[in-house]
C-alpha cells in the first residue's frame, strides 16, 4: 500500500501556526459574536448615511471595515468567509433594522 499524500492545511505566520482553510463555524463563539455585531454596525452606519441598501460596491466597502476590526481584534479567517458571511446574512441584517426602526 502507499501512503496517501495529506495536504498541508496550516501555516506558520509570525510564530502561530495558523489553519489555511478555516471556516466562519469554526470560530470560537465569542468570536463569532464580536464579527456579526461588527457586521451589522456597518451595514446598519451604511443604511443610515446614505438612506439606501448597500449595493455590490458599498458591499465589499462594509467587509473591509469589518475585515479591519478583524485584524485588529487579531482574529485570523479567509477574507472569502467574512464576504460569504456577509452575503448570506444580509436578508436577515436589512429586517433587523426594519424591526428597529418600528
Amino acid at each position: 500500500m502507499t501512503k496517501s499524500k495529506k495536504t498541508k492545511i496550516h501555516k506558520n505566520v509570525d510564530g502561530q501556526l495558523l489553519q489555511m482553510n478555516k471556516t466562519f463555524s469554526n470560530l470560537k463563539m465569542k468570536q463569532k459574536d464580536k464579527i456579526t455585531g461588527w457586521v451589522y454596525e456597518e451595514y446598519k452606519k451604511y443604511v443610515t448615511e446614505h438612506d439606501k441598501a448597500p449595493d455590490l460596491r458599498a458591499d465589499e466597502q462594509i467587509v473591509e471595515a469589518v475585515l479591519d476590526k478583524i485584524n485588529e481584534a487579531q482574529i485570523w479567517i479567509p477574507a472569502g468567509e467574512i464576504y460569504d458571511y456577509y452575503r448570506r446574512k444580509k436578508p436577515q441584517l436589512q429586517k433587523r433594522l426594519d424591526n428597529e426602526k418600528v
